[in-house]
């Protein structure tokens, strides 16, 4: 099985929260927390801007949210390519793929043309079913049709 290939990411602008304290602003950077001074202060930001994009760095004018809130999640479509990659390998016999992989690329067609721009982070079993309903309707019609 070959490796998956990641991309880099900003590091997001977290919250690490304290009851007795000021809540403090964090990084992870190679696994590790950085932290940044209190949450949401300009002090914080400007570090997290300089950690992020080398030393004098600015905030953009007018924006209270840090420079790295930038959706960098996934989409659908990024999460289906090495899903598929993965299963054109493990589900295959006799040095061919079996039955299961043409099937997961036949669904997952439908799932990538409905909601492949999405970010993963939104897809939900709400989003799931309504792409399956029409699906579902289309494929018993067909049924109908051939009289079975």
């Amino acid at each position: 099985m070959s490796a998956i290939k990641r991309t880099l990411r900003v590091p997001k602008y977290c919250r690490q929260k304290y009851q007795s304290k000021t809540d403090l602003a964090y990084c992870r950077i190679d696994g590790k927390k950085v932290f940044l001074g209190p949450h949401g202060s300009l002090e914080s930001k400007r570090r997290y801007a300089e950690l992020i994009a080398g030393p004098g760095a600015e905030l953009p004018m007018g924006n209270s949210e840090p420079i790295g809130s930038i959706p960098t999640d996934p989409t659908v479509s990024e999460l289906l390519v090495p899903f598929l990659k993965f299963a054109k390998t493990f589900y295959q016999s006799d040095g061919g793929p079996k039955g299961e992989y043409g099937e997961y690329k036949r669904v997952l067609s439908v799932l990538r043309r409905h909601a492949g721009r999405m970010l993963a982070a939104d897809f939900g079993p709400r989003v799931l079913k309504q792409i399956r309903q029409p699906e579902i309707a289309a494929s018993s019609g067909e049924l109908h049709e051939e009289g079975v």
